[in-house]
């Protein structure tokens, strides 16, 4: 029904003014209150939603980054006080693995370390006593880290197409009652701007899209932090990759019971719709608001040179039953895959006089050299009821194992 509803009121907005770029669209189909995908309340990441994200494949991901949250308050003289604010922390996932994880760390970290969850949505808020409900960011002089993960890809963005070599926009129009897609006049001269900015020519025929969200957003966290880390988890490529003609139709894709499609006009309010982040960009507009980039490397790499081979290794000694073993063995590689959750963009940017030569920011994998070196005692994380199963997810017939059933 709530899907049924948010189409006619998207249809009546049409009719009352006309088209609707495609990021009005978006933020309607995500965000309207209260049918939007991310607003209804629904359940939409785990088992029995649309798609999981990493830190519900494995703790293990929440405990590699607080490993690397503990070596930024080292590198910051290991303050009294070490903010980590996250924002779109939904359910708190990812906040209670880092939190559970850092009491593992050296006791001076854990006592500092102060977590804040942001999140626009009531529904999705974490029952955190540190949890705010806001739009944006409110906070100000925050002296440690602010984190994201798969927060960008879901921020409304325009689609672009090169059409008699000029640029037009992909807007959303009716048509004897039905949504279609409708080529006009770009909206906006910032999206032109954008694409000259970063030396982009598109193809004739060639679809993009662009978020004019990303300066105000990065505005909004110079703002909020005095000093420290911007650390950006997401789908995305730096802008040489995400608008070459290798991508004819773009990287826009919606998410529905873990299959996907590329018809953002169907289901409205009841699917993901995502696009790639524009990492280029957030560097260069970083930079102009004293946010420096410290590197950019892929999940599997930063996650690889914190330690995720250690876990691994590791886990083969704890002595778990076969199922649990293997269970917890799909999660941590599925977290380091360049396939899979691997191939996500890591990127670190620093303000203030933060040093760099972070563990999860070098080039080649170095599991040995920092991270979890010689730290054999710190434990190894491991699945329980807050993260979902992938083994069983995939084979099924494994929850029937006489294993399970003794």
């Amino acid at each position: 029904m709530a899907s049924w509803q948010l189409e006619q009121m998207v249809k009546e907005r049409i009719r009352e003014c006309g088209p609707m770029t495609f990021a009005q669209f978006m933020e309607t189909a995500l965000y309207h209150q209260p049918y939007g995908y991310y607003t209804s309340g629904a359940e939409r990441i785990g088992a029995g939603g649309d798609f999981y994200t990493s830190p519900l494949a494995h703790p293990a991901f929440g405990s590699l980054i607080a490993v690397q949250l503990e070596q930024m308050w080292e590198k910051m003289g290991s303050p009294q006080t070490f903010y980590v604010v996250e924002l779109g922390s939904g359910k708190g996932a990812l906040a209670r693995d880092i939190q559970g994880y850092s009491q593992r760390l050296s006791p001076g970290f854990h006592l500092a370390m102060r977590y804040i969850t942001l999140e626009r949505d009531r529904s999705r808020l974490s029952g955190s006593a540190d949890g705010l409900l806001s739009n944006g960011l409110p906070l100000r002089h925050v002296q440690g880290c602010i984190l994201s993960n798969e927060l960008l890809d879901a921020m409304p963005v325009h689609r672009l197409v090169r059409r008699g070599g000029r640029l037009r926009e992909i807007y959303v129009g009716l048509r004897e009652g039905d949504l279609v897609e409708e080529i006009r006049q770009p909206s906006d001269p910032r999206l032109e701007e954008r694409l000259e900015g970063l030396g982009v020519s598109m193809a004739e025929g060639q679809e993009a899209e662009v978020n004019l969200l990303l300066e105000d957003w990065l505005g909004d966290v110079s703002r909020a932090l005095a000093r420290g880390y911007l650390v950006t988890i997401d789908y995305g490529y730096p802008a040489r990759e995400l608008y070459s003609e290798a991508r004819p139709l773009g990287t826009l894709m919606c998410h529905f019971m873990h299959t996907t499609n590329r018809r953002p006009l169907s289901r409205i309010g009841q699917q993901d719709i995502t696009a790639h982040v524009d990492f280029t960009t957030l560097t260069e507009k970083g930079k102009e608001l004293g946010l420096r980039a410290l590197g950019l490397v892929s999940q599997a790499r930063f996650l690889g040179n914190l330690g995720a081979d250690a876990f691994i290794r590791r886990l083969g000694a704890l002595g778990l039953p076969s199922g649990e073993y293997h269970s917890n063995l799909l999660g941590m590689r599925n977290l380091i895959d360049p396939e899979g959750l691997g191939k996500f963009r890591v990127l670190i940017q620093g303000k203030g006089d933060v040093s760099a030569g972070l563990y999860g920011l070098r080039q080649e994998r170095t599991s040995g050299q920092g991270g979890l070196a010689n730290r054999s005692d710190l434990p190894v994380p491991l699945l329980d009821q807050h993260h979902i199963d992938l083994l069983r997810g995939r084979y099924p017939h494994l929850a029937w194992s006489p294993e399970n059933l003794a």
